[in-house]
């Protein structure tokens, strides 16, 4: 017997309530039942996995993080935000060169991104490329 397929609301509801948790109510354990119940309600949802990766990131799980954004990255690759949370990701461990790449690839596909503008700014500041940083700004 063929099981009923789950509605975009009950998908939805899974992703929002993760971030939901995560962000507004501190509650670590709810947000990753959750993040874990909308990649498994939308296993090929970018977005799942990036809004995850990004939880795992501000949880200090570096290894995972990177697998659930890279895959966020395999199923959308022109995503200007999974895009420039591959930057931050380079950022944050301190390799300021990749993430200035990555900004800059990201500013390929459309120079007018905020994100990638701003990740690039702190990039250069933290280089003390303070005259590109300001450029950005």
């Amino acid at each position: 017997m063929r099981m009923p397929r789950r509605s975009n609301t009950v998908r939805s509801a899974a992703r929002s309530l993760a971030v939901c948790k995560h962000y507004y109510d501190w509650d670590w354990e709810g947000a990753e039942n959750n993040h874990k119940k909308a990649v498994e309600l939308s296993p090929n949802s970018a977005t799942v996995h990036q809004w995850y990766g990004e939880f795992l990131t501000l949880m200090g799980r570096s290894d995972e993080a990177d697998k659930e954004i890279k895959r966020a990255h395999e199923l959308d690759p022109l995503s200007l935000i999974i895009n420039v949370v591959i930057a931050w990701r380079y950022y944050l461990s301190r390799d300021y060169d990749q993430a200035i790449e990555q900004c800059k690839k990201t500013l390929e596909m459309d120079p007018d991104f905020l994100p990638a503008h701003t990740y690039l700014m702190r990039c250069y500041a933290s280089r003390k490329m303070y005259a590109e940083a300001l450029k950005e700004a």
